[in-house]
């Protein structure tokens, strides 16, 4: 009688699971947006609050300085004090013709400067702390560099962050920085494109692979998480999985366009050019509903989530395709192509190079990426030889 109970229970209990997953994931989301709002934004407010501070704390040392290095240039040069005196004034003369116009326009333009990065820090915050939570805002929150560094772009391998939001290049190097603060100085910013056409926008669909695509095994999933190096590319697996997973089961919202159902599920992938194949940018992919990104996309071509331009450029690219299955996800199945080849290769045989997903991940987040290769053991089937290296 008890396993009766128990059998007709537990299609409720299981709906009750789902219904409090449900409320606690939407929860998170309703606080992230709050938190990633106020957060981002009094951050922004407070940065340009003390750029504000710094331009007054040098409009005053000019004006205190000035007089006296007129007067102290006038004596040595002339050993007058009338002369030294007549300087003294016509510094400050020029301070109060100079300095206020300066001090006027310095401040528009830093209270421009807020408002613009304000209109980027509140939907940023809101489509940040909506898509991934409150933790992840919280964490975020400490990374919040100054809006000059929200996009930088460079042209070689010296800092590969072509078109790439700051807050996904891991801790940059020094000399990452200041090649590309260099450069945002001395090379002009290529103008995007304001909004994509319908049929701009059908030609970023692309065809899924048609071959059979299995997922990682439960056993796969154990093993190759007792293997260090695959941990960046298994944690990208198992997050874009149990996001599909949800996605399945329709309880994933739209991953670029804030409180939008998804009717026709998409995913957008980023992709870069590697030995003449285009290859999935690892964790750039993103689900969407077609329509809804068309939506955004004819009035402003970029992707919501990290402004970054739809339009192709010489080695990165975005495109779509029609969810029809975890085989769709091209990302899905490159991690999971890698992890499988890792878990083959016996530990006295294997071959570390620079090939394949994790090499993509190498090249994406390093200043250069370098070919090594590990020993190779040739075991001779002679008795009479040992093993050569």
């Amino acid at each position: 009688m008890l396993g009766s109970v128990k059998r007709y229970a537990q299609p409720a209990l299981d709906s009750g699971e789902r219904i409090a997953k449900v409320a606690i994931n939407f929860l998170d989301k309703v606080f992230g947006a709050i938190a990633g709002v106020t957060l981002f934004s009094l951050t922004s407010l407070m940065l340009n609050l003390l750029m504000s501070l710094a331009l007054l704390a040098f409009t005053l040392t000019v004006r205190v300085a000035l007089p006296i290095a007129a007067a102290f240039w006038a004596y040595k040069v002339t050993h007058s004090f009338s002369m030294t005196l007549f300087s003294t004034v016509m510094a400050l003369g020029l301070n109060r013709l100079i300095l206020p116009p300066l001090l006027v326009i310095g401040s528009v333009r830093l209270v421009l400067k807020a408002i613009e990065d304000l209109a980027y820090t509140v939907p940023y915050g809101l489509t940040e702390g909506y898509n991934k939570g409150l933790v992840h805002v919280v964490k975020q929150w400490w990374k919040i560099p100054f809006s000059f560094f929200s996009y930088l772009r460079a042209e070689d391998e010296n800092a590969q962050a072509i078109n790439q939001d700051f807050f996904d290049l891991p801790t940059p190097s020094f000399n990452l920085l200041q090649v590309a603060l260099q450069r945002s100085f001395t090379h002009p910013q290529p103008v995007a494109k304001d909004k994509l056409t319908r049929k701009e926008y059908d030609d970023l669909e692309i065809v899924p692979a048609s071959t059979e695509f299995e997922p990682l095994t439960a056993d796969e999933l154990e093993r190759a998480s007792k293997i260090g190096e695959l941990s960046t590319v298994l944690t990208q697996y198992t997050s874009l999985n149990n996001r599909l997973n949800d996605l399945e089961a329709g309880t994933l919202d739209d991953e670029l366009i804030v409180s939008t159902p998804i009717e026709k599920p998409i995913l957008l992938v980023k992709q870069e050019l590697q030995s003449g194949e285009w290859k999935a940018v690892p964790a750039y992919t993103k689900i969407s509903d077609r329509e809804s990104l068309w939506r955004w996309v004819s009035t402003d071509a970029t992707n919501p989530f990290n402004r970054d331009s739809l339009v192709d450029t010489a080695t990165t690219r975005y495109r779509y395709n029609v969810y029809q299955g975890k085989g769709s996800s091209q990302e899905l199945r490159e991690a999971a192509e890698t992890i499988r080849q890792r878990l083959l290769t016996p530990v006295n045989n294997a071959v570390a190079s620079s090939d394949g997903y994790l090499a993509l991940l190498s090249g994406f987040f390093a200043t250069r990426t370098g070919s090594m290769s590990a020993p190779v053991v040739n075991h001779t089937k002679s008795p009479d030889t040992a093993p050569t290296f």
